[in-house]
């Protein structure tokens, strides 16, 4: 195969553009599509990466939500024990149910001078009684199982039967309801 030197010109110059043409694809098109492609890669990647922190951040949030409503539950409990606020009509009102319940007339609430302590304000009321000795008995108790935290002190009970109104014990005590102060 003898090729003339036209024929050579023409295949070096083919090879020389055929090299050409090769190198202008690579740098002009090939290696910017590839150095974009690298690039949404790794833009695609953070985005991805972005998306799981977000999804671990969503199930936190979730949990933490859940246990801010816990809490405001135990809170809510909490404050039935140990109220805020000074709430003399709420401990009458208390006291005058478990009083109908229980079958027990008082004849004073009376409002003593409050005491208080470190963390919380200590309401004292002093109180007269009277009915049997089970109903007195059972009043007590009541108020001691109640949400609010009752403390019966001072307790002077006597005996006077009166089989008419079925009122054998009549009683004078202090009742104390506490307020919390933090």
């Amino acid at each position: 195969m003898n090729l003339t030197k036209k024929q050579q010109q023409q295949a070096v110059v083919g090879v020389v553009l055929v090299v050409a043409l090769g190198y202008l694809y690579v740098t002009q098109l090939l290696t910017p599509v590839r150095a974009e492609l690298t690039q949404k890669k790794s833009d695609l990647a953070e985005v991805v990466q972005r998306i799981e922190s977000l999804k671990a951040v969503t199930g936190q949030k979730e949990e933490l939500l859940k246990r801010v409503a816990r809490l405001e539950g135990e809170l809510a409990e909490v404050d039935k024990k140990w109220p805020r606020q000074k709430d003399t009509q709420g401990i009458l009102k208390i006291v005058s149910r478990l009083a109908e319940i229980h079958g027990v007339l008082y004849s004073t609430f009376s409002p003593l001078v409050e005491q208080s302590q470190t963390y919380f304000q200590e309401i004292p009321f002093s109180m007269t009684v009277s009915g049997s000795l089970s109903s007195v008995a059972h009043f007590f108790t009541a108020l001691s199982k109640e949400k609010r935290i009752f403390t019966i002190k001072n307790v002077v009970l006597n005996y006077t039967p009166n089989p008419k109104r079925n009122q054998t014990v009549t009683g004078n005590f202090t009742l104390y309801a506490y307020v919390f102060q933090g």
